[in-house]
């Protein structure tokens, strides 16, 4: 072969090879520029996961639309258990979780493996991968210990009712009957088992419940003393419904620690009487019938005269500390009991002590009935709260018996210290105040007012107390007094 054409051929071949490079050249471009355009977030593959179509979407779209329909399908989801016989459903729906990453992954893979496989991912999306794909996504058990408050809720009864302890109060004795020995759940198998089922995606069977014999559950007797346990408590007078009886109540207790120990050794199925400790209140509901009001505590009188409006004002004032019923603890208030003194309420103008001075005021004459009123008092053992003297000695009782009062102040106050109700009686007629202060015997006590001069315009009150004997047993000071003369 001659040089020339030796030239030639390699020319050609050349060409050749330029041509080929060329055209692998501009098909390898073109299939960087088709797969720069195939970029993009989204599923290719024709998949469907749980019959959700995922072409298209792009993961955390699909993610959602899992999630979704998750929490749709599985937000009632429940596993029947049977129970000797009887069905209870028991709700798993809190103890699921879902996870669908690894299906989606898979799914999402498709495209998105690089850059230089795209094309080709492309080609087998509309050839390998063009026929429909079904995948399904699992919810699985993620937080067991729920189980156990989905069989609580479910109303399945871990015991038999038989092998619980029962306890009921019959008049003096608290009646504990000890449960008996019982086939009861298993509850640590059955959750065992609702995991295993869940596991399996089997929502449709039906579990047979385990069994497992079981005595009575532990008995806290000091809880049930807590509930049972009632405070004694007088009998009293409801306010409210015209001081009807409210009737008393007695003092309910028993010995945990003995009622523990008999319990311990009592047989399972066999009843133990537990005795309980009753005691009767001061005041029973019989008591207070039978002593109600039935005793005179004491009593004073005093003659009531002077003007008109005096005397129209003295009676207004024992009108309304008549009738007034005072339970223990109560404090009789000589003001809340009248009101304010004035013509509206029918109070006239009449003499009364001011500053040392005799003068016209609404309401005079009422400090006689609240010094008749003390008096009276004096003579029982209720607790004196306030009284104050008057500013000069009065003509009505001797000094230190008497008890001033006036609208905003001095006050006079007593209380009902007394284990009974008292009643004060007060009445006005002929000219005479009286009072009496009713209660039961058992509060009434011998006393006698005695007054200690301490000066020409000063003294001291006491209370001589005498006992079954007619001896004096205690001395008592009440109050002091100090007077000015009169101008």
């Amino acid at each position: 072969m001659t040089d020339a054409r030796r030239k030639r051929r390699r020319k050609k071949t050349a060409n050749r090879l330029i041509i080929i490079f060329s055209i692998l050249a501009i098909f390898i471009a073109l299939y960087c520029l088709v797969c720069s355009e195939l970029d993009n977030n989204k599923i290719w593959k024709n998949v469907y996961i749980n019959n959700i179509s995922m072409q298209g979407l792009t993961k955390k779209e699909a993610q959602d639309a899992l999630i979704k329909d998750f929490q749709k399908r599985y937000k009632d989801a429940a596993l029947t258990v049977n129970l000797q016989g009887k069905e209870y459903s028991v709700n798993v729906s809190s103890v699921l979780g879902f996870d669908s990453s690894k299906e989606l992954k898979n799914a999402y893979e498709l495209g998105h493996r690089g850059f230089l496989l795209r094309g080709i991912d492309f080609i087998l999306s509309k050839t390998l991968y063009r026929k429909k794909e079904q995948i399904e996504a699992y919810p699985h058990a993620q937080e067991e210990d729920k189980i156990l408050e989905g069989i609580k809720k479910s109303g399945l009864p871990e015991r038999d009712p038989k092998s619980e302890t029962t306890w009921e109060v019959k008049d003096t004795v608290l009646a504990v009957h000890k449960g008996a020995k019982k086939d009861g759940a298993d509850l640590d198998k059955l959750q065992k088992m609702i995991t295993a089922a869940i596991q399996k995606h089997d929502y449709s069977s039906t579990i047979e419940c385990p069994l497992i014999e079981k005595g009575p559950r532990k008995v806290d007797f000091q809880k049930i003393h807590d509930k049972i346990y009632q405070k004694k408590k007088n009998a009293t007078l409801n306010k409210k419904k015209n001081y009807e009886i409210i009737a008393s109540k007695n003092e309910i207790s028993f010995d945990v620690k003995k009622a523990e120990k008999l319990y311990n050794e009592t047989a399972f199925g066999e009843q133990v009487n537990i005795e309980l400790d009753i005691k009767e209140p001061e005041v029973t509901t019989q008591k207070l019938k039978n002593n109600l009001f039935t005793k005179e505590l004491g009593s004073y009188k005093t003659n009531g005269g002077g003007s008109e409006g005096r005397k129209t004002n003295i009676s207004l004032a024992a009108k309304s500390c008549n009738g007034i019923i005072l339970l223990p603890g109560e404090t009789f208030s000589y003001n809340d009991v009248l009101g304010e003194r004035t013509a509206a309420r029918g109070y006239k103008a009449a003499g009364a002590y001011a500053d040392g001075e005799v003068v016209e005021q609404l309401g005079g004459g009422i400090c006689q009935v609240s010094s008749t009123l003390f008096s009276a008092v004096l003579h029982t053992n209720l607790e004196i709260v306030t009284r104050s003297n008057h500013s000069m000695p009065v003509s009505y009782l001797p000094m230190g018996m008497d008890a001033t009062v006036s609208w905003g102040g001095p006050e006079f106050k007593f209380k009902n210290n007394l284990t009974y109700p008292i009643k004060i009686v007060a009445s006005y007629s002929g000219g005479v105040i009286s009072f009496k202060i009713l209660g039961a015997a058992s509060d009434y006590k011998k006393i006698d007012v005695e007054i200690k001069k301490t000066g020409e315009l000063s003294c001291e009150t006491y209370r001589k107390y005498y006992d079954e004997n007619g001896n004096i047993s205690n001395t008592v000071r009440i109050s002091r007094s100090n007077y000015k003369p009169h101008t």
